[in-house]
């Protein structure tokens, strides 16, 4: 047995997501089918694996004025300046992961563990979710106030070519 732990850098769209107050969360959420008859009533008899959700939590602590506006604002983009703007509403239709046609608006998030922590080396360095995104109904809630500037977040990632993420 053996535990592992250690700091993470966390980057997305290749800015500096900032210091986290505990690091980053993976958590998943799978979907079946449940199968019940008659004879038990609501009681589930068999289950069919219909997929999952994938989702990244983390608190930012540092508050990154280029970082956290595309992690809290991802679809409010200013088509004048091309930067985000927290007070727009944005263009209503736009995709979060997009196609040939159509450019979503998920971007890269990218995990690395810090050098000289036992996760460096007993792994993974690194995890690579290549679409993330704020997660639907997930409030946003930005203190402005006296105190630290603390921003929780909840995105979630959606697979490319089957994969949710890759570690290496």
């Amino acid at each position: 047995m053996e535990i592992v732990a250690g700091s993470y850098s966390g980057t997305y769209d290749g800015l500096n997501v900032g210091i986290t107050e505990t690091g980053y969360r993976l958590s998943h959420e799978l979907f079946k089918q449940l199968i019940t008859g008659d004879a038990s009533g609501q009681t589930p008899i068999e289950a069919i694996y219909q997929g999952r959700a994938q989702f990244v939590n983390f608190t930012v602590q540092e508050f990154n004025a280029d970082a956290v506006p595309s992690l809290t604002e991802p679809y409010s983009i200013d088509p004048a300046t091309g930067n985000h703007d927290p007070g727009l509403v944005g263009a209503v239709g736009q995709q979060d992961v997009g196609n040939d046609t159509c450019p979503g608006v998920a971007k890269p998030l990218i995990l690395t563990a810090l050098p000289g922590v036992c996760a460096a080396s007993r792994g993974p360095a690194t995890i690579t979710f290549p679409k993330a995104i704020l997660a639907e109904g997930f409030p946003v809630d930005v203190l402005y106030g006296p105190q630290h500037r603390m921003v929780p977040l909840r995105l979630r990632v959606y697979p490319v070519d089957g994969r949710f993420y890759t570690v290496t």
